[in-house]
């Protein structure tokens, strides 16, 4: 029945939107009510904990913080899935403050930054199927433990430049293509696997990163990182990263068996000096790009190389990269708006629709 009202929701969603030529966003309570708002801002303001913001194609503002546990969702960021509809693109950045716990962002093109406010507790905010430059929670190195963000999931997005956790507790960072660095987790650690991290230019990859477990990474470029590789610039926690687990991680580039893992008492299962030609079906760079194809090739090293028996890599575990990164509300692939109506009044549509199961 949800199905059913959401396919109907969109349907006049794209005709009022055609037709007035501006964004219409829709605010959905879990029951199924809508109402209708021009405005990002004031669909938010409307909005309580539980309740749907779609956002339609186009670009919006939000000046203030998100402090409601509601679920954001774009169409998506990926230009072969957004022909019909445009991306879902959000001008400055993106705040998340205390009250947001259990919200949901996704299928957004961030041009700024999605940034967790300092000292203000979250738990269980979902951050999917982005595209962002720097996505940082919190700032404070303070052992602040009441005002901490807990739990925080960030999954299948893309992160153009750094992604720090240094007010997180128990972070989850799967799945995601990674241009810069992984760094600063303060004490509590978390989790970063099936991740792709491209390129970080002349700084280490990982920075201030403690009690952290890697698993199932591709890390490429490696010879551009810093001082021996991929822990930090220096030996035995030097840069303050320790007491971190690598497992079935696949590196690209040169010899890294030696004084790399410092930070690094369990290194099992990883694979090293891998040709960055035997990986993938197309890569090239050091930066992410929608044209090329990070499925791995047959031959691929990361085949069933990950510690559950899957690739490593964002199209590894039981949750692989959704393709294209089409959010989980019904997908547009096609269609055909008049631009006006017929003698009668009518308008004869033809839109295709996918239903989208997660």
């Amino acid at each position: 029945m949800k199905r059913i009202l959401l396919l109907s929701l969109l349907i006049s969603f794209i005709t009022v939107n055609q037709l007035k030529s501006q964004g219409v966003i829709a605010l959905t309570t879990p029951s199924g009510q809508t109402t209708m708002y021009n405005l990002f801002e004031t669909a938010l303001s409307n909005a309580n904990n539980g309740d749907f913001i779609y956002l339609p194609g186009g670009t919006f503002n939000l000046s203030s913080p998100i402090k409601k546990g509601v679920n954001i969702i774009g169409v998506g960021h990926y230009p072969d899935s957004t022909v019909y509809t445009n991306r879902t693109i959000i001008e400055g950045d993106l705040n998340i403050g205390a009250g947001a716990s259990n919200a949901l962002v996704e299928g957004l093109y961030v041009v700024g930054n999605i940034n967790f406010r300092p000292n203000e507790r979250t738990d269980n905010v979902v951050i999917r199927r982005c595209n962002v430059t720097h996505l940082s929670i919190g700032t404070s190195w303070s052992r602040n433990d009441t005002a901490r963000c807990y739990t925080p999931v960030i999954i299948h997005n893309v992160i153009r430049g750094n992604v720090a956790f240094p007010e997180a507790y128990g972070f989850t960072l799967k799945g995601n293509i990674i241009n810069g660095q992984a760094q600063t987790c303060i004490y509590h650690g978390g989790s970063i696997e099936n991740n792709l991290f491209l390129a970080v230019g002349d700084y280490a990859t990982l920075s201030d990163l403690r009690n952290v477990t890697f698993k199932n990474n591709i890390f490429m470029n490696t010879k551009i990182l810093g001082y021996q590789g991929y822990g930090c610039y220096g030996y035995d926690g030097a840069c303050g990263s320790f007491n971190c687990t690598f497992l079935n991680n696949l590196f690209v580039g040169k010899d890294t068996t030696l004084n790399v893992f410092a930070i690094a008492p369990v290194r099992v299962g990883n694979i090293y000096q891998v040709n960055p030609t035997s990986v993938f079906v197309r890569q090239s760079g050091i930066s992410f790009d929608y044209s090329q194809d990070y499925n791995q090739i047959s031959t691929s090293p990361g085949k069933a190389a990950g510690d559950d028996g899957t690739e490593v890599g964002i199209y590894g575990s039981t949750n692989p990269y959704k393709k294209s990164a089409v959010p989980v509300n019904p997908h547009i692939s096609f269609k055909d708006i008049p631009a006006s109506t017929l003698p009668n009044g009518s308008i004869q549509l033809k839109i295709k629709v996918s239903a989208q199961d997660k």
